[in-house]
């Protein structure tokens, strides 16, 4: 995956597991363009609210087992006021029915939005590129999360909707490529992958909508 150089990028991490918290540490604690300002536990809305009127942070990484629509339905609030608050959600398994919600968020504002499994990253610099990608307004999703949030409908429905370009597209995304590697790999530019990505965004609601 190629890694995204630019201006030294704020970063705030809301960990539910000790593990990952300790990780985030280590991982931003040496040489870096990302600056870690602060770790914590989870503690609901009011927390998260705090969180980012102290330290408006560039990136947000909020990591926990499962989704939690208060937080995403008040992240959205958020982003209003703060277009520039990029997120990377980083969970253990996910529920289906929150894909309207996380569609929605990632379409509000400048900054990107990745919604990533943890078992997906397999290394450090992986994360930190991550980060600087959704600090650059890029939007990373984990593949196995985009299809199987197509609910109750057949996951063939889906694919069979997209064209050869976007399959190509989801492959890349399937092996953690931010939309610059994937432009660089496939010869075309960032705005022509961030296009194709909301064609996939638009393309999945529709196979949600009972």
């Amino acid at each position: 995956m190629a890694r995204v150089e630019s201006r030294r990028v704020t970063l705030y991490a809301i960990e539910e597991q000790e593990i990952y918290r300790e990780m985030y540490k280590l991982a931003f604690s040496v040489a870096t363009p990302v600056s870690l300002m602060g770790v914590s536990s989870p503690d609901g809305v009011r927390q998260l609210k705090s969180v980012v009127a102290e330290h408006s942070p560039d990136v947000l990484i909020m990591g926990s087992r499962k989704f939690n629509k208060n937080i995403i339905k008040e992240l959205q609030k958020i982003r209003q006021s703060n277009a520039g608050l990029g997120v990377v959600f980083l969970f253990s398994c996910y529920e289906p029915d929150s894909i309207e919600l996380l569609t929605e968020l990632a379409l509000m504002g400048e900054a990107g939005m990745a919604v990533l499994l943890k078992q997906s990253l397999d290394e450090v610099e992986q994360l930190k590129a991550i980060v600087m990608a959704v600090s650059h307004g890029e939007i990373i999703l984990d593949p196995s999360i985009v299809i199987s949030m197509s609910a109750n409908k057949p996951i063939h429905r889906f694919l069979k909707r997209l064209s050869g370009k976007e399959l190509q597209i989801l492959s890349l995304m399937s092996k953690g490529y931010t939309n610059s590697s994937i432009a660089t790999s496939l010869g075309i530019n960032t705005q022509t992958v961030e296009q194709y990505v909301n064609s996939m965004y638009g393309t999945l609601q529709v196979e949600v909508t009972p």
